[in-house]
C-alpha cells in the first residue's frame, strides 16, 4: 500500500495510514484569530465611543452657531429703536441729589425701625429728658448699647491719619461684609485691633477682650474649655453688636446725626471690596488706598481733598458725594431706574425669538406633542446672544445720540460743560449690558472654533481607527486563504491518495481472480467469459 503525505502502519495486508497537522501552526494561527477578534472588538468599542463624541460635539457646534436670518435681524433692531426711546423720553437725566435724599431717609427709617424692636429702646427714650429727633436718639441708643472692641482707640492714632471721618474704612471689623465680619470675630481673640492706613501701614491698638464676659481659667482644661464656651458666645454677641453698630453707623455718628447726613457714616459693601483689596502688595505702591479715602472722607468733585473724576463728577452734584453707603444705595437707586428701558429690551427680544420659534415648530411638527422646546428657549445658543448684540447695540446707539443732542441743546454747543452734560444722559446700565453681549458673542466664537477643531481631531482617529480595522480584516482574509490553499493542497493529496489506493486495490482484485481460475476450474470454466471481461476491466 502506497503512503503519501503521511504515517502507515501494517498488520500483514491490511493497512491504517494517518495524516499529520503541524500542532504549533495551528495553535499559533488560532492564537492570531483569537487576538485579531479581540482588537476587532476593541476598535467597533473606540468607533462607537468616537461617534457619541462627534453627535455632542456636533451638538455644541450648532448652539454655538449663529443661525440668525433677516427677520431676527430686523427683529431686534426693533425691540433697540423701540426700548431707546422709552430710555430717552421716560428715565431721561442722571439724578444723584433726589436719589439721594430718598437714600437717607431709607436708611434713617432702618435706623429707627431697628433700634425701636429693641425692648430696651423705649426705657432709654424715657430716662432722655432732652428732645431730640427720632433719628438721633436712635444712633445714640445704639451706639452706647452696641460697642465693637476698638471702636475708639483710633483717636491715639490720629497723627498717623486714623480719624473720626476715616476709622470706618480703616477698620475692617467696621465693613458690611464677610471679611468684615472675621476681623470683627477675631479682634476678640487677638485682642487687637487693626487700622489700614492709605499708604499700606497696619496699626495695631491692644484693646480689652472681655468686654462681652467672657469666661477665663487659669489651668490648661479649663482655659481650653473657656476658649471652645468663648467662642460660640462671642462670635453669637459680635455678630449681634456688629449689626447693632453698623445701624447706628449708616447715618453718621450721633455728634453729627443732625447735620445734614455729613457724618463719618459707614462705607457700603462696594467700597468696603475696593479697600479691603486696597491693603494686597499688588496695590501698596499706588494711590489706589489714598483715593479711596479722599472719595469715603471728603467725596467726589474738584474740591480740596476731593477724589476728581473729570466729566462724571457731574453724576455726584446736588448732594452730599461721600461715597459712604448712602451714596451707594442713591447710585443703585438711580441704576435701578435706567435699568428698566434694558430689561424691557432683554424681554422683547427673548419673547420674539420664542413666539417665531414656535410658530416654526408648529408648521413643522403640526401637533404641539411634537414640538421639540429646546429649540424655542431664548437662551444658551448663539443666535439669540447675536440677537442681543444687535438690540443692545441699536439701544446705545439711540441713547448716545438722545445725550449728545440733549447734552448740545444744554451747553450751547460743544463747550467744556458739553462732556459733563453729556454724562448725565448717558444710560450705564445699557452699556454695560451691551459690553456684556458683546463679550458673550465673542467668547462663543472662540468656543465654536475650538469645538470645531475637536471634532477634527476626532474625526482624524475614527479615520485612523477605520484604517486599523481594514488591515485587521485583511490580515484575517489572507489567514483564510492560506488556509483555503492549504485545504485544497490536502484534496489533491488525498485525491491522489485514493486513485493510488484504487489502483493496488484493482490490481490485488485481479491477482486474486487469476487465482480463483487456478482453484477453481470448473468455475472459470463455465464462467471463464465473464471472468476474463471483468478483469479486462480491472486492468483498465
Amino acid at each position: 500500500m502506497k503512503s503519501i503525505n503521511g504515517l502507515k502502519t501494517e498488520i500483514g495486508d491490511f493497512g491504517v495510514e494517518f495524516e499529520v497537522l503541524s500542532v504549533e501552526a495551528a495553535q499559533l494561527s488560532e492564537m492570531f484569530r483569537a487576538e485579531t477578534e479581540l482588537m476587532l472588538h476593541d476598535i467597533d468599542q473606540q468607533l462607537v465611543a468616537k461617534q457619541k463624541e462627534i453627535d455632542k460635539l456636533d451638538a455644541q457646534i450648532d448652539k454655538l452657531t449663529n443661525h440668525a436670518d433677516r427677520i431676527d435681524y430686523a427683529t431686534a433692531v426693533t425691540c433697540g429703536l423701540v426700548t431707546g426711546i422709552i430710555d430717552a423720553l421716560f428715565v431721561g437725566e442722571w439724578d444723584f441729589k433726589s436719589a439721594k435724599a430718598a437714600s437717607n431717609e431709607e436708611i434713617n427709617n432702618r435706623i429707627i425701625d431697628f433700634a425701636k424692636k429693641d425692648p430696651e429702646y423705649q426705657e432709654y427714650l424715657e430716662k432722655r429728658r432732652h428732645s431730640n429727633s427720632d433719628k438721633e436718639n436712635a444712633i445714640a441708643f445704639l451706639e452706647k448699647k452696641y460697642k465693637l472692641p476698638g471702636d475708639g482707640e483710633y483717636k491715639a492714632f490720629s497723627s498717623l491719619g486714623v480719624t473720626n471721618a476715616t476709622h470706618h474704612l480703616d477698620d475692617f471689623s467696621h465693613h458690611p461684609t464677610l471679611l468684615g465680619l472675621i476681623s470683627a470675630i477675631m479682634v476678640q481673640f487677638s485682642g487687637d485691633a487693626k487700622y489700614h492706613c492709605a499708604g499700606g501701614e497696619v496699626i495695631q491698638a491692644t484693646i480689652q477682650v472681655n468686654q462681652y464676659g467672657n469666661l477665663v481659667s487659669n489651668d490648661t482644661y479649663g482655659k481650653i474649655f473657656s476658649g471652645i464656651i468663648n467662642w460660640f458666645f462671642t462670635v453669637a454677641k459680635t455678630m449681634q453688636n456688629q449689626r447693632g453698630h453698623l445701624f447706628s453707623d449708616m447715618g453718621g455718628s450721633s455728634t453729627s446725626a443732625g447735620k445734614g447726613n455729613d457724618g463719618a457714616g459707614l462705607p457700603g459693601s462696594f467700597l468696603s471690596m475696593l479697600k479691603e483689596l486696597s491693603t494686597l502688595e499688588c496695590f501698596k505702591d499706588t494711590k489706589f488706598g489714598e483715593n479711596l479715602r479722599k472719595a469715603f472722607q471728603n467725596g467726589i468733585g474738584k474740591g480740596k481733598k476731593q477724589l476728581d473724576l473729570g466729566p462724571f463728577n457731574s453724576l455726584f452734584e446736588g448732594a452730599s458725594s461721600k461715597f459712604d453707603m448712602r451714596t451707594e444705595m442713591a447710585i443703585g437707586k438711580e441704576l435701578k431706574r435706567q435699568a428698566f428701558p434694558v430689561i424691557l429690551n432683554e424681554v422683547l427680544v427673548r419673547a420674539t425669538y420664542f413666539v417665531r420659534r414656535f410658530i416654526l415648530q408648529m408648521k413643522a411638527k403640526k401637533t404641539i406633542l411634537e414640538i421639540d422646546w429646546k429649540e424655542t428657549i431664548p437662551m444658551g445658543n448663539r443666535t439669540i446672544e447675536r440677537m442681543m448684540t444687535i438690540a443692545s447695540g441699536t439701544f446705545m446707539a439711540v441713547d448716545m445720540a438722545d445725550a449728545a443732542i440733549q447734552s448740545a441743546i444744554k451747553s450751547g454747543g460743544i463747550t467744556p460743560a458739553f462732556a459733563s452734560n453729556m454724562v448725565l444722559r448717558v444710560n450705564f446700565v445699557g452699556v454695560g449690558r451691551f459690553t456684556v453681549a458683546l463679550g458673550t458673542d465673542s467668547v462663543m466664537g472662540i468656543s465654536r472654533n475650538v469645538q470645531r477643531n475637536k471634532r477634527l481631531q476626532v474625526a482624524n482617529e475614527i479615520i485612523v481607527l477605520n484604517n486599523a480595522k481594514v488591515y485587521y480584516k485583511q490580515a484575517e482574509m489572507w489567514i483564510e486563504a492560506e488556509n483555503t490553499e492549504k485545504a485544497i493542497e490536502e484534496m489533491y493529496n488525498t485525491m491522489e491518495a485514493s486513485i493510488g489506493y484504487f489502483v493496488e486495490s484493482a490490481k490485488d482484485i485481479a491477482s486474486d481472480m487469476d487465482e480463483i481460475k487456478v482453484l477453481t476450474p470448473d468455475m472459470v470454466t463455465n464462467n471463464s467469459h465473464k471472468i476474463e471481461e471483468y478483469v479486462k476491466a480491472l486492468r483498465r
